[in-house]
């Protein structure tokens, strides 16, 4: 498991094409051969981190808000499609969607993916849309 050097929260190993993507142009270089984490510490403003030589980037330095960061906005849950939670809740709240697959369809989220790239966890955002849906589900059976 990786920590972060700034809070010691734990992260998890991101794809070095992931990290150059998200990178504002001129901050850096990226050398392919690094290797780097994604501290998942919600509160933290560090996003990756560089395992060679213990660089950080910060929130400021990256082209878009990392959606599970506290102060994201907006918090855009697929990158590929730049569907944010607002449009995900939408989907369920106004658009009667009440599946995955509903949701999906109505938002357009997961088509033409590129998650390896676009997604700063270099994963798959399905399980960050069931979240959303799942918590969208539950208030409004409330």
């Amino acid at each position: 498991m990786f920590k972060c050097p700034t809070c010691n929260g734990n992260g998890v190993a991101v794809q070095t094409v992931t990290v150059d993507h998200f990178i504002k142009t001129g901050t850096v270089t990226i050398n392919p051969e690094d290797s780097f984490f994604a501290c998942l510490n919600p509160a933290c403003d560090v996003v990756y981190i560089n395992v060679n030589n213990q660089a950080v980037f910060h929130s400021y330095e990256l082209k878009e808000p990392v959606w599970y960061k506290s102060k994201a906005e907006p918090k855009i849950i697929c990158y590929c499609n730049k569907v944010t939670d607002k449009d995900i809740i939408n989907a369920v709240l106004n658009k009667g969607a009440i599946s995955i697959n509903e949701v999906i369809e109505i938002t357009g989220a997961m088509k033409n993916s590129n998650c390896s790239v676009n997604n700063p966890l270099s994963k798959c955002c399905l399980p960050a849309i069931r979240i959303v849906v799942e918590s969208a589900l539950n208030n409004f059976r409330k």
